[in-house]
């Protein structure tokens, strides 16, 4: 895992290991799935990985 954070990428999914202080990611890629999609909530973020809390 990445400690830089991708330039630009926020991310409120706290529970993801590659989420830090609950709004950067720090995925070396992400990969958002949604090919049809017509709005954000259509989408996913396939790099999502729950931590361990």
């Amino acid at each position: 895992m990445s400690k830089e954070m991708l330039p630009g990428v926020e991310c409120t999914a706290k529970e993801c290991v590659y989420n830090v202080d609950g709004q950067k990611c720090t995925a070396s890629k992400i990969l958002v799935k949604g090919q049809n999609s017509m709005s954000s909530s259509e989408t996913e973020c396939e790099t999502f990985k729950k931590c361990c809390k």
